[in-house]
């Protein structure tokens, strides 16, 4: 920007000192001064396309840093569910780990958790909505680690 500036000067500061000559100057005159004035405007054309623009810097590794994770490696926010909603149930004579809809509940998170990981049990008291590990796991959830 600062050369171009600057030979936007020069040449208006040629073509202005040609107008500077007395009056009676000739036809002849006028044409040096144009043509002048034509050759500036070249040369100043001609610097501008050979300007080199600066090197783009690229890495060495087609991939990207060799330091960053690439994109496939990022997790969903894993959203935790309190280790405390997790029981232990009798399912078809098989022990089975569940997590209870109405913990989540109590703890707020009922609304989050994704409806098709739910299902029904019966216990003595009644049927209960549990929700399973793994589907929930498989969505995103992580179940928190009991501290006793």
């Amino acid at each position: 920007m600062k050369r171009q500036m600057i030979s936007l000067a020069a040449a208006a500061a040629v073509a202005l000192s040609g107008m500077a000559a007395p009056a009676r100057a000739e036809d002849k005159d006028v044409l040096k001064l144009l043509l002048g004035a034509a050759a500036v405007g070249l040369l100043i054309n001609e610097i501008n396309k050979n300007k080199k623009t600066a090197p783009v810097a690229r890495s060495p590794y087609p991939e990207g840093d060799p330091w960053q994770k690439p994109d496939s490696w990022k997790r969903k926010k894993a959203h935790y569910i309190p280790s405390e909603c997790v029981m232990d149930v009798t399912i078809g004579g098989r022990l089975r780990e569940v997590v209870s809809a109405r913990c989540l509940k109590e703890f707020g998170l009922a609304r989050k958790v994704p409806a098709e990981c739910s299902f029904d049990i019966r216990t003595s008291v009644g049927t209960r909505t549990v929700y399973g590990p793994q589907c929930l796991r498989e969505n995103g959830y992580r179940i928190e680690q009991a501290r006793y």
